[in-house]
């Protein structure tokens, strides 16, 4: 949903409460029983009267219309002018029928087609809305665009040299004296200072009539401020409509006159929709639903869809054609120039080195390939045989086999030792049972019989050296020491295996970085300058925010305290940007409050200091989506 969609919503809800209200006498009579039958899937036309079908038709186009089946998004121009077709469509006949069915019958028909046409408004009035939204916001990128443009002077004579064939041809049909007068009005920039200022003035007029619409426009809550309204009877809400057709109207057909201000758009538009003749004729009738209030209002409506609006969009296309940046023709002619010139040296330098050429995309190709595979792929399978307990993939400084075969040669070696030296072992000979104690205690690390003989054999170490016990015993701690390293080195095995997984992510890790770096400097160059702007997210919600704290503190409020149309037109834009960033990164139920300080924050009649606070309450309640 957008922040147009809003506004429809409210004036749905609005149009069916005063509907209703209007119709609770006749809500229970035969016609609204037959219009309940009409609007059945079930087809039953023999039994259906005249009137049936045509409320039946009222009523499904009424639904078309409405807020509840569209599914968060506004209706097209092509949908709204096909279901107002039938709001002066009316093939009811007077037949034998009782006279007061057949008033009940008039009665509910003209209601229901005042609810059509009513809701066809609100649905053109989104659109609008919607549409001065889109348009107002790309006017900033343009007005940038001629910032950096006179900030620089190499973009300012780059931008000489781009338009330099256009302006060589104006100036071809200009007399002397005229060349004279343009080429020194061109002198300063005041061509890009003339552009930039009509760009600025626009978005003014437009932001001023996005203001005037919301505010003023289907405005049916009551209030009585801002547009002047129709006395406050039963029938008032049917002359605000009207008076917002023509709101709408004047809206579009001058917000694309650069030859006044804003100030001036106000005025104009108020004055022109109070001097309406038409409208002041149909709204001081005593008939409050007369059929010439009704085709009044859809033949006004149906103008405002099929040539204001249309006649809008093509002035304002134009219009930003004109005075917005120049388009990919003038701005890249000087590099396609060049590279059309530079093309025959370049095809003989790609001829002259072809054998090169495709040696260089081999070997790219080669080192992509072994880069996914050896730094992408072969990590991930690593990481999943860790997962699953792969014996091929755990980490291994040696092997569980190694150890065991040198601890069982340690124990031979002291136990041949301890039967061939007695005297080692306290000079009697050793039996199976004392051979399995001096067994268990070199498990255990314990070389007692050995070490007596070399500390024996150290007190002669010639005779011991002869001998060979010192030599042996030198053997065995030699043995014993690689034991205890093969330990060492086990205990250390087992804490890599612990970690096996941490290491497998800490392999995947370089080539998973340079792929997501890739990809987006990829998505970065192909997606334009205001593509990798608007990806920077990073503090964006925290500048619009800045943005609206300004134009809330730098505008002049009215005289009951509130924002001017232009203003409140700006703050729209930045609000409905806002809207849009903090959906993508606000789980739903927080998006769902923060709406609500949203419709607070568009809500002109609050007042700034009002608007200020709540703007205030949004950056700390919501402080880390806001950064």
């Amino acid at each position: 949903m957008s922040l147009a969609f809003d506004q429809v919503r409210r004036i749905d809800g609005q149009l069916e409460k005063l509907h209703w209200a209007e119709t609770t006498s006749v809500q229970s009579s035969p016609v609204l029983t037959s219009a309940s039958v009409a609007t059945s899937p079930i087809d039953d036309s023999d039994n259906r009267t005249p009137d049936a079908n045509r409320l039946g038709e009222l009523q499904a186009a009424i639904k078309l219309l409405s807020t509840t089946t569209s599914h968060g998004a506004l209706l097209s121009r092509e949908k709204i002018q096909s279901a107002l077709v039938l709001a002066t469509y009316s093939d009811s006949t007077v037949d034998d029928r009782d006279p007061s069915y057949s008033a009940k019958s008039s009665s509910t028909e003209q209601e229901l087609e005042w609810l059509l046409v009513s809701k066809a408004v609100a649905q053109t009035h989104g659109l609008i809305i919607h549409l001065l939204l889109e348009q107002t916001l790309p006017l900033g990128w343009d007005i940038w665009y001629w910032d950096e443009v006179l900030t620089s002077s190499f973009y300012l004579g780059l931008y000489s040299i781009q338009t330099s064939p256009l302006r060589l041809w104006q100036l071809g049909n200009l007399k002397r004296l005229e060349l004279v007068e343009v080429l020194w009005a061109y002198h300063g920039q005041s061509e890009v200072k003339m552009k930039q200022h009509k760009l600025k003035k626009f978005r003014e007029l437009s932001a001023c009539g996005l203001g005037i619409l919301v505010d003023e426009g289907m405005n049916l809550d009551g209030d009585e401020t801002g547009m002047r309204r129709a006395k406050n009877d039963k029938h008032a809400w049917k002359t605000i409509v009207l008076k917002s057709i023509a709101l709408m109207e004047n809206v579009l057909r001058n917000l694309t006159d650069s030859d006044f201000g804003y100030h001036e758009l106000e005025d104009l538009v108020f004055t022109s929709v109070e001097d309406d003749t038409e409208l002041s004729h149909a709204s001081s009738s005593n008939d409050d639903g007369s059929d010439q209030r009704l085709a009044l209002m859809v033949n006004r409506l149906d103008l405002v869809l099929q040539e204001h609006l249309p006649n809008h969009v093509s002035n304002s296309k134009r219009l930003v054609s004109k005075y917005g940046r120049p388009s990919r023709v003038i701005r890249y002619w000087i590099l396609t120039l060049a590279l059309l010139l530079s093309s025959s040296t370049l095809l003989r330098i790609a001829v002259d080195r072809k054998a090169e050429l495709a040696t260089w995309i081999r070997d790219l190709g080669a080192t992509t390939v072994g880069f996914w595979n050896n730094w992408v792929v072969e990590p991930i399978r690593k990481v999943v045989g860790t997962i699953r307990h792969d014996k091929e993939a755990e980490i291994a400084i040696m092997s569980k086999e190694s150890l065991r075969g040198d601890q069982a040669s340690l124990e031979r070696m002291v136990v041949d030792f301890a039967r061939d030296n007695p005297p080692a072992s306290n000079g009697a000979s050793l039996g199976d049972t004392d051979l399995a104690k001096v067994r268990a205690k070199v498990r255990e690390g314990d070389l007692t019989p050995v070490l007596r003989a070399y500390e024996k054999d150290l007190r002669r170490p010639f005779m011991g050296t002869v001998r060979g016990n010192l030599i042996r015993a030198l053997l065995i701690q030699v043995q014993k020491t690689k034991v205890d390293v093969e330990i060492a080195v086990g205990g250390i095995d087992a804490l890599l295996k612990s970690q096996e997984l941490v290491f497998g992510f800490v392999g995947l890790t370089p080539g998973v970085i340079v792929c997501l770096g890739l990809c987006r400097w990829v998505a970065a160059a192909f997606g334009g300058r205001k593509g990798r702007v608007e990806e920077k997210s990073s503090g964006q919600r925290l500048r619009l925010l800045r943005n609206i704290d300004r134009i809330l503190i730098g505008s002049l409020p009215s005289n009951n305290g509130m924002l001017p149309y232009k203003d409140h037109g700006m703050l729209l834009c930045e609000i409905h940007i806002l809207r849009q960033s903090a959906r993508r990164v606000m789980p739903g139920d927080i998006f769902a409050e923060f709406l609500g300080e949203i419709n607070e924050l568009v809500d002109l009649h609050t007042g700034i200091e009002r608007q200020i606070r709540v703007v205030d309450r949004i950056r700390w309640a919501y402080h880390q989506w806001m950064r």
